[in-house]
C-alpha cells in the first residue's frame, strides 16, 4: 500500500520523501505563488543532493495559483528520494516566490 509524504513548505531547501528503497507513484502539487515553480526530484539523501549543481531526476512545472496532479511513473529510488522546488526548470536553487504544497504517494 502506498504511503503519503505531505509538506506545505517545499522550496529550494530539499526535503526527504523517504529514506531507502522508494518507488514514487503519484503526486498532487499546489503553487500558492504568482509565478511558475518547478518541483524537482532527486535520487539519494538530503545530504547527497545539491540543487545548485545536481541535475534533477525529473521536473514538474506547476503554474502560478494552480493545483496539478502528476503520475510519477513508478520511478524507483534505491537509496531514497528527495523533493525541492525552485524558479529554474533545471539545475538551480533560486527559491520560488511561494512554497509549494506537495503530497507524494510512494512505497
Amino acid at each position: 500500500m502506498a504511503q503519503p509524504f505531505y509538506a506545505t513548505d517545499v522550496d529550494e531547501t530539499e526535503q526527504l520523501v523517504h529514506d531507502g528503497m522508494t518507488r514514487l507513484h503519484y503526486g498532487l502539487f499546489t503553487n500558492t505563488g504568482s509565478a511558475i515553480a518547478y518541483v524537482k526530484f532527486w535520487r539519494g539523501s538530503v545530504a547527497s543532493v545539491d540543487p545548485s549543481s545536481d541535475a534533477p531526476l525529473f521536473v514538474i512545472g506547476v503554474p502560478a495559483g494552480a493545483t496539478i496532479p502528476a503520475w510519477l511513473g513508478d520511478v524507483e529510488c534505491a537509496t531514497g528520494c528527495v523533493i525541492g522546488a525552485t524558479e529554474e526548470a533545471g539545475i538551480g536553487d533560486t527559491a520560488p516566490d511561494a512554497d509549494i504544497i506537495a503530497t507524494v504517494f510512494y512505497n
